[in-house]
């Protein structure tokens, strides 16, 4: 038997963090911590999630893989206050998880291994460059960006020292770019980078990022671009990976 006792606000973070790619995973549930590692069913982005043990009231973990239905458990748990205290049991002998949340037990079928929608563990990606910055930076340029192409162009130049962001259509373009002196933004690594990417893949891995928040953004040329943050008082940590598009 494995499994936690988490603040519901929490970890319904976490796993819609993972739902916004992935609706059924793999959840290890390690001694220290519970990790998720998978990429969608087009092999296009990829998600990885680890919390820590501070992360919740109580844990108990041996290492033990469970599949489980990330998208139903965030859907009960959307019922509830988001200040309510919910506990997580997986019987790996019975194919089970029971989900107790404030006077309420559901038990809910484990996902058969064959059945995950999703690929396994997309593998370690180390683009060269990287800038952190704020999210709803991110967030609205995938707005407006929106409003001319399903594409979005990323990039640094870095014999300026520069960060951009651009949507081509049509009907017209947008362009944003962040200077090295920027308030908003801080280079990490100044190397060029250049990558054309899905703008609902984007929109959906940064949407529920809280504004003010900082991410790390690492990019480079033919490479992925990968986003980093941290949450849940930095015992939480996500990772996006996601495929560039082939630009003929």
């Amino acid at each position: 038997m494995v499994g936690f006792s988490a603040n519901v606000g929490k970890i319904s973070r976490a796993f819609k963090s993972v739902n916004a790619l992935v609706d059924t995973v793999p959840v290890v549930f390690g001694n220290e911590s519970l990790e998720i590692d998978s990429v969608d069913e087009l092999n296009i982005g990829a998600v990885s999630l680890s919390l820590n043990e501070g992360a919740f009231h109580s844990y108990d973990g041996n290492g033990t893989e469970v599949h489980l239905d990330i998208e139903q458990i965030c859907q009960l748990l959307s019922k509830f206050d988001r200040g309510s205290q919910a506990t997580i049991k997986c019987d790996v002998d019975k194919s089970l998880v029971s989900l107790l949340v404030s006077g309420y037990e559901f038990e809910l079928a484990t996902i058969h291994p064959d059945s995950v929608r999703g690929g396994r563990k997309a593998g370690k990606v180390d683009p060269p460059a990287e800038v952190t910055i704020e999210a709803q930076e991110i967030q609205k340029a995938m707005r407006l960006g929106d409003m001319f192409s399903e594409e979005i162009i990323m990039g640094i130049d870095d014999s300026r020292e520069v960060f951009y962001i651009n949507s081509k259509g049509d009907s017209g373009n947008m362009a944003v770019s962040y200077n090295s002196g920027d308030d908003e933004i801080t280079f990490i690594e100044n190397e060029r980078a250049h990558g054309v990417f899905s703008h609902s893949y984007l929109y959906e891995m940064t949407k529920m990022i809280p504004g003010n928040e900082e991410i790390s953004l690492k990019l480079g040329e033919e490479y992925p671009a990968k986003i980093e943050f941290n949450f849940a008082d930095d015992d939480g940590e996500i990772a996006y990976g996601l495929a560039p598009r082939i630009v003929e």
